[in-house]
């Protein structure tokens, strides 16, 4: 089973994303535990919610 994604990420890699939409934009960590790849979207686990970002608005902060 291939685990790597659109730029070479991989299940397991932090992955930041800055939500913008509330007055004070919110940072958030989360652990990568899929991609969709239609979407074009990460599945992260995220303050122990399985959540989904656009892959576009992300970066890999730390790699396996």
């Amino acid at each position: 089973m291939n685990y790597q994604t659109r730029n070479g990420e991989q299940v397991g890699d932090l992955i930041h994303y800055i939500d913008y939409t509330p007055e004070q934009p919110q940072d958030y960590i989360g652990v990568l535990v899929n991609y969709d790849g239609f979407a074009d979207m990460y599945v992260v686990i995220c303050e122990g919610q399985v959540t989904e970002w656009y892959a576009w608005q992300c970066k890999v902060v730390s790699c396996k």
